[in-house]
């Protein structure tokens, strides 16, 4: 029964994150459908966390708020939402099967993601999560409001994947939700890298793509950790995605989305600095 909440509650801000993205990036003329889902859900979780941010800043980091925030989220943004979710459901209907190769690789796939997730869905007992990826959003939901805590050292770097930890242990409570989210932005960026790769090169190499980053054991055992490092992993795509979007159209709003995209991304890992040297040597060539 709390595995099952846990995964209510992430879905909960997934659904309200992908709505809100959808929103944002209206006017920009979006690429496949699967790119389209990952732009839309990693910038949704970005804007989330920026607005928890501010609510905390001011002595509104309280579950309660954050309950009634996402449920008038999902009330005003309810067509997006329901749009949002139907993608998803389209894109688990476009897998398709052609050949032993590919069947392989799908079975392979859910395998390893199916075990994350039970893993994600124990209680936090790796280093990182317990020292303070989950230490500061607990610290704030105590404390009602964003406060230095200079006991922890570590609550001096980027939080804007702990600042979605603290909505989701917020709303019931239970910090095992922490890993199931991060298990979500992993699979946010899976699907932009896939998305990428099979415009280009086709079905296959989409399916490889994604073999290629999950058997690197270090970046799957990450599926079932609280910590932030997926987040990276998301807006790194996502970058990409952008990046590659600009090229073919030139469009003013894409180099916008790609300042915003590393900002986030920077507010995940300082070390995404590097992110923003690559696409800006990209941009200039």
């Amino acid at each position: 029964g709390g595995a099952l909440l846990d995964l209510f509650t992430v879905g909960v801000i997934f659904a309200a994150a992908g709505g809100l993205g959808r929103l944002l990036l209206s006017r920009l003329d979006m690429p496949s459908r699967a790119e389209r889902f990952a732009l839309e859900g990693g910038i949704g979780l970005g804007a989330l966390a920026l607005i928890v941010l501010a609510l905390g800043l001011v002595g509104l980091f309280r579950g309660v708020v954050f309950g009634v925030g996402l449920v008038a989220a999902l009330v005003l943004l309810r067509h997006q939402v329901i749009v949002w979710l139907r993608d998803s459901r389209d894109l688990l209907r476009s897998i398709r099967l052609e050949n032993m190769t590919i069947t392989l690789a799908v079975i392979f796939t859910g395998v390893l993601l199916v075990m994350a997730l039970i893993m994600a869905l124990t209680p936090p007992t790796h280093w990182d999560g317990m020292t303070y990826h989950l230490v500061a959003p607990t610290r704030y939901l105590r404390d009602g409001r964003i406060l230095a805590h200079p006991d922890n050292y570590y609550l001096g770097l980027s939080q804007n994947v702990e600042m979605l930890y603290g909505v989701a242990i917020g709303l019931f409570g239970r910090d095992t939700t922490a890993a199931p989210l991060h298990w979500g932005l992993g699979l946010l960026g899976l699907i932009g890298v896939a998305g990428l790769m099979r415009r280009f090169a086709g079905h296959a190499a989409a399916w490889m793509s994604i073999l290629l980053l999950l058997s690197a054991y270090n970046l799957w055992a990450l599926f079932g950790w609280s910590y932030v490092d997926l987040g990276t992993l998301l807006f790194g795509a996502l970058t990409m995605i952008a990046s590659v979007r600009w090229r073919e159209t030139r469009g003013r709003g894409w180099i916008v989305l790609l300042g915003v995209i590393i900002g986030l991304a920077m507010g995940v890992k300082y070390t995404t600095a590097a992110l923003g040297l690559a696409v800006g040597v990209y941009l200039l060539r």
